[in-house]
């Protein structure tokens, strides 16, 4: 077993199997996520924060990289910004290899000023981007 296999069983491990259930308190204080003013009513971004306790309770976890994100958001403090990231449910794959997923997101990162790129993901890398 690797060490990032490791890693991801530990946090698997302490969330616990679906369904999980957790206390007021921890989903006001710790597990909610407001929605952000920078955040469209209509943006898909919206949707996931609405199904957020669905996700929380029933929700996977998964290996992710981020691919695009403002650099403010590294910094200290309670920064609340975008970022463009991309993750995989395919845990036969990424939970041995997670640095594939980096490998992915390096080669997305410079599309976002390649014009043959589709639209919707230079857009997507740009809205990371502000």
């Amino acid at each position: 077993m690797t060490g990032s296999t490791t890693l991801i069983d530990q946090c698997r491990a302490s969330l616990g199997k679906a369904p999980r259930q957790f206390s007021w308190f921890d989903k006001f204080r710790y597990l909610r996520i407001p929605r952000s003013d920078w955040v469209e009513r209509e943006d898909p971004l919206a949707e996931i924060l609405k199904v957020q306790d669905l996700l929380l309770a029933e929700g996977r976890m998964v290996w992710g990289a981020i691919v695009q994100a403002n650099s403010d958001l590294f910094a200290r403090g309670w920064h609340d910004l975008p970022a463009a990231v991309i993750y995989s449910p395919d845990t036969a794959v990424f939970d041995g290899s997670p640095d594939l997923l980096l490998d992915i997101a390096r080669k997305l990162y410079p599309i976002e000023g390649d014009p043959a790129a589709g639209s919707g993901t230079r857009r997507a890398l740009a809205h990371a981007r502000q």
